[in-house]
Formats: C-alpha cells, structure tokens, sequence
C-alpha cells in the first residue's frame, strides 16, 4: 500500500512498548467509523497500528480543518487523555484500520513494566511539538503557495524515497485533502501545483509526486 498518511513513526517505539502490555487492547475500525469526537472526555490514547486515521477541528460554522491524517505508529488523543479535558479535535478512520487503545490511567504501570515506554512517549510529543509549531508558522504565511511547499517538503524530508536524484513521495493524498491541511481552497492547490510543476520543482506522475529540486521547493515554502 502507498503511504497517504501525513504522519507516522517509521520505529513505531510507542506502539511497540504498549502492544504487548496487559493493559492495551487492540480495536479495528471499519472505513468511516469514529475513535472519538472534538469535545468529549475521555481518558484513552491510541496507536496506529494499521491503516489511517484523519484527525481534524470543526469551527463553530462548520469548516473543517485537517490536523493530520495518521498512519501506522501515530500517536493520537494523548494530550485530552492525559489532562481530562475535552478533546480539540476528531478521529475517524479513513480506511480500515487497527488500532491500540490504552487508558491513560494504566500509564504508571505500564511504564513499570517497560522501562523503555516513557522515554518513547516523550520523544514522540516532542517531536509533535515541533511538527506543530511547523505548520502554525506556515500558517502565517501569506502565500498560499508557500504553505503548500512547505507541506511538501516536510513529506519529502519525512517519507520521501531517492529514486534517480530525485525525491519521490508516493501518496494518495488528494488536492481537497491537501487544501483542508493548508488552509486554502482545491483550486488554490490545483494552481500551486501547476505553478511549482511549471518553475520544474516538482512533476506529478499518477499517485506519486516526484521532487525535482528540494532547494527551490524549500525556499518556496520559507517565503
């Protein structure tokens, strides 16, 4: 299967550590089924461990704005599951998919039993973090087009695979998937795209996007 996903653990250390603790249970979910909803309480975390996952906000007026869409060794929903407040975000899953739920509860005991657990955790928020931090500085950015390359980049630097001194990403990632994450309209991204294809920093052949200079497209998505 070709990655699709905008974020996934190629070590998947997280899901590693809990797969096999007692307290973890594993739960499938069928194309379009809900883990759980912006504004619930609830105080589980899970893992992909299959599959993805769209995580998403939803505005008071109903526009919808794509946080993510996780693939196998994601961590999601730590943050409400750990400080008991009500979730920012939603989880449905995007295909069928496997996850493993764990209650945020069981963490002390768990990480008894596995030394090697909150040093995972702790790497993966980080890294979160950063990823965040990321895309709200692209988010201030007044050219659309920027966002989308630096959407771009980040997947080519993260997934991306070296095939014939280019940069290949494989994905499935549709220009209205593409627009939710940005923040911008599909013809926005139709035309970004046909721009950044024209300046020959990028060609798109049938699912795959194929980076043909990594320099330009990094210094399109930092202005």
């Amino acid at each position: 299967m070709k990655n699709a996903e905008t974020w996934r653990l190629l070590e998947g250390k997280v899901g590693k550590a809990l797969e096999k603790d007692p307290a973890a249970t594993r739960i499938r979910f069928r194309k379009g089924e809900q883990v759980y909803e912006q504004g619930e309480r609830s105080r589980y975390l899970y893992v992909v461990l299959s599959g993805r996952f769209r995580v998403s906000m939803a505005r008071a007026d109903g526009f919808e704005f794509l946080l993510e869409i996780m693939g196998p060794g994601a961590l999601m929903g730590e943050g409400p599951a750990l400080d008991g407040e009500p979730r920012f975000a939603a989880a449905v899953a995007a295909e069928d998919s496997e996850l493993l739920r764990f209650a945020a509860g069981d963490l002390p005991a768990a990480i008894e039993r596995n030394s090697e657990l909150a040093p995972a955790l702790l790497s993966v928020m980080a890294a979160k973090q950063r990823n965040l931090a990321n895309r709200l500085l692209a988010l201030t950015m007044a050219s659309p087009k920027s966002r989308i390359a630096e959407m771009l980049f980040r997947l080519s630097g993260d997934y991306g695979v070296q095939q014939g001194g280019h940069i290949v990403i494989e994905t499935r990632l549709s220009h209205e998937q593409i627009a939710a994450l940005v923040g911008v309209t599909r013809v926005t991204v139709t035309r970004a795209m046909q721009d950044l294809t024209a300046a020959g920093i990028l060609k798109v052949e049938g699912s795959s996007i194929k980076i043909l200079d990594a320099q330009k497209l990094h210094e399109f998505s930092i202005f």
